[in-house]
């Protein structure tokens, strides 16, 4: 009955969360690769860097965090567009592990949301604007999510590599897709 309890209650909290917010989450269980971190990709990103962003507070380049592409496929606009070169960073709270895969300049930000409690998570695309436009907010579907951790639990501090796939549409029939592979290291939230 013991056991029983544990896995309950990542699950209630997760579906209690969810049901507070405007989104269609989907919940499926990541997957653990304790080998991911020797990953060729990993190496290669050793030798690039991030763009640098002018409202970060150091100044030192850092190693690339992310190879995460994400592909929009009409937006709001009809366009077309993918977007690269994200940061990644994780934080713990509590029992909740949040990673972001993303860019923002100080204005604009868009990525990828990845919320983990026990052994299930969701993501979700995000974007945000300095511009306040009265418009309602679209609901987004995943309709395919796939993640790879090379760990089952995190400490703030524990080193993070992981793999990301994303299919999600919203409300506005856009669809976006994102892959590709990301390390950081665990922070505690604030």
């Amino acid at each position: 009955m013991k056991s029983l309890s544990f896995s309950i209650i990542p699950t209630l909290l997760l579906l209690i969360t969810s049901c507070s917010q405007k989104q269609n989450y989907q919940y499926d269980t990541f997957t653990v690769d304790t080998t991911l971190s020797k990953q060729l990709v990993f190496r290669l990103m050793d030798n690039e860097y991030e763009l640098t962003n002018p409202f970060d507070k150091d100044t030192i380049p850092r190693k690339t965090t992310s190879t995460v592409t994400i592909a929009v496929l009409k937006d709001s606009h009809d366009r077309m567009y993918t977007m690269d070169k994200l940061r990644c960073k994780a934080s713990l709270k509590k029992d909740t592990l949040r990673i972001t895969i993303g860019y923002a300049d100080g204005f604009t930000g868009a990525g990828i949301s990845v919320r983990a409690v026990g052994n299930t998570f969701t993501t979700l695309p995000y974007q945000f604007y300095d511009v306040i436009t009265g418009e309602k907010e679209p609901i987004i579907h995943s309709e395919k999510q796939k993640l790879i951790l090379n760990k089952a639990v995190y400490q703030v501090g524990d080193s993070l590599y992981g793999y990301l796939y994303l299919r999600s549409i919203d409300t506005d029939s856009v669809k976006k897709y994102a892959e590709g592979y990301f390390r950081t290291v665990v922070t505690k939230e604030k």
